[in-house]
């Protein structure tokens, strides 16, 4: 009986043993857990031309991006802030006419970053609080008015983009929809901002 006693003993403590190195090994052969995305925070300035009215408005705000140095595509996430803004354009080619304009980022900003090359995609509704010509006419506008699909704005690194210190990202080209709710004249004002042509360009600096 004792025989069997020590028998069943050594035997519970092999299997023991057993478990605990299978458990190591598994253990072992396990990657280390993936490092904490970087985190970077810039300013940014540049300007947009939108091509149906023909005009320029300036941008400024901020990007607060983080990147996964463990993939190497689709790395970065980000969040895009575009100041208020306002932009000098023409209507009909000849009517001066002052805009209002917020851009308003749907979800985040995606993108990759790889061998110093930086794109991004962001998704933007396009807010007009104000159409004014001559800068004192109001023709339309409000809060409700904006365009009716949100812009799929792509932009890449126009050299290199070094994350520490920054870089220049332009778009080839992004469209702008129809707008609406912008008072009586909506259909006639949608004429002249909607379509696609336009360009971004921005100067992005790490901030200190």
């Amino acid at each position: 009986m004792k025989t069997t006693r020590n028998t069943r003993r050594r035997g519970g403590m092999l299997a023991g043993a057993a478990i605990a190195l299978g458990a190591a090994a598994i253990a072992s052969a396990m990657p280390a857990s993936a490092a904490a995305p970087i985190h970077y925070s810039f300013d940014l300035k540049g300007s947009s031309f939108i091509k149906a009215p023909n005009g320029t408005t300036a941008l400024t705000g901020s990007v607060e991006a983080d990147l996964d140095v463990t993939k190497p595509a689709d790395n970065v996430t980000a969040d895009l802030t575009l100041n208020p803004t306002k932009g000098n354009f023409q209507i009909l080619g000849i009517l001066p006419v002052t805009a209002d304009i917020a851009f308003v980022q749907q979800g985040k900003t995606t993108g990759t970053y790889a061998n110093s090359e930086l794109t991004t995609d962001s998704k933007m509704f396009v807010k007009l609080g104000s159409f004014n010509v001559f800068g004192a006419i109001p023709i339309g506008g409000g809060d409700q008015c904006q365009t009716t699909q949100p812009s799929d704005i792509v932009l890449k690194s126009d050299g290199k983009f070094i994350p520490s210190k920054g870089g220049t990202l332009k778009t080839s080209d992004y469209s702008l929809s129809s707008i609406d709710n912008c008072g009586p004249l909506t259909g006639i004002l949608s004429l002249f901002t909607a379509g696609s042509g336009n360009t971004i360009s921005l100067d992005l600096t790490a901030k200190a």
